[in-house]
């Protein structure tokens, strides 16, 4: 049941970064993906949180699977650029 859950939820998150849907802001370094009663924080290193009440997760820390961590980075790319921050943590 759990990884059922986990799926739904990463899949969720996956579709809104790839279409770029929804709100989606930086704060510092870590993306802020909305839905209607919360939210998740994604950080360029692979961890992250769930803000408000997700229907799935509630207010916990996440660690971002691969394919997720590499579209956050992207969206940070695209958005800020290759910034000191980025190389700092990404190693690039």
């Amino acid at each position: 049941m759990r990884d059922s859950v986990v799926q739904k939820f990463w899949h969720k998150v996956e579709q809104r970064l790839r279409c770029r849907d929804g709100v989606m802001y930086f704060v510092g370094g870590t993306l802020c993906l909305d839905w209607s009663k919360g939210g998740i924080g994604l950080n360029l290193d692979g961890k992250g949180f769930v803000f408000g009440t997700s229907p799935l997760i509630k207010n916990d820390r996440v660690y971002q699977p691969q394919h997720i961590l590499t579209l956050v980075r992207e969206c940070y790319l695209e958005t800020k650029g290759q910034t000191d921050y980025f190389k700092r943590v990404v190693g690039a």
